[in-house]
């Protein structure tokens, strides 16, 4: 499926077909909350590279992904 027809995708059908397996939907969920969540994690943390960790630990989490 195009990117951009990703982009229309509510994140529950993303969610849905990264459950399926479909690697295109992470990376479109990648893209909506990564910034969010790294931009939240400094926050907390009062640094913007431990907050970058943890939304890059986070996502992964989320998607049973392992490193």
């Amino acid at each position: 499926m195009s990117p951009l027809l990703l982009r229309r995708l509510s994140d529950e059908t993303l969610g849905r077909r990264l459950a399926a397996g479909e690697a295109a939907a992470f990376d479109e969920l990648y893209r909506r909350y990564v910034h969010r969540l790294s931009a939240y994690g400094a926050h907390l943390l009062g640094d913007t590279v431990s907050g970058d960790d943890v939304a890059e630990r986070v996502i992964l989490d989320v998607a049973h992904v392992e490193v």
